[in-house]
């Protein structure tokens, strides 16, 4: 090697030391976004959606987001956001970019109402705006269940007696 390429060598090998011992990860200037997910009943299936955001507003494209469930006693949810309704309660959801490891992860509390097992319902035919009584199991408000769901139409639970009629 001639004088010339070993000074040059030597500049460079101190250039990438310098380089080396500047932090240039700037992951935590970033947040993942996790849209809200409305009330859910146990076997209801969403897919989440979520997304990497910069601290200037800017949305990262092609980023990947992993989902988590906090609790899959209520919601299972797979890494790329299949969320399943599994029993009655609060979950907090997650969703995390893995490649950046300090950017902040997006959380979200979904509730889900548990599964009713309806024993009878009466009178056989209701007019609309009367009232229909459903006996059965889960549907106590206060255990999480504040409605109920009949041929795919929301019904809210108005009055609860909490024992056989």
């Amino acid at each position: 090697m001639t004088r010339f390429s070993i000074r040059r060598l030597a500049a460079l090998t101190a250039a990438a030391l310098v380089a080396c011992a500047v932090p240039t990860d700037r992951s935590e200037e970033y947040r993942v976004v996790l849209d809200s997910v409305p009330e859910l009943f146990a076997s209801d299936t969403v897919q989440l959606e979520a997304r990497l955001v910069g601290s200037d507003g800017k949305e990262v494209s092609a980023a990947r987001i992993e989902f988590s469930s906090g609790d899959p006693a209520v919601a299972l949810v797979t890494r790329d956001g299949r969320m399943v309704a599994a029993g009655g309660g609060m979950v907090q959801v997650t969703a995390r970019a893995p490649a950046l490891a300090n950017a902040r992860a997006g959380q979200i509390s979904v509730r889900v109402h548990g599964a009713v097992e309806i024993d009878s319902i009466a009178p056989a035919q209701v007019r609309y705006g009367e009232a229909l009584r459903v006996y059965g199991v889960g549907l106590n408000p206060a255990g999480g269940a504040a409605a109920v769901r009949i041929e795919g139409q929301d019904a809210p639970i108005t009055g609860f007696t909490p024992a056989d009629p």
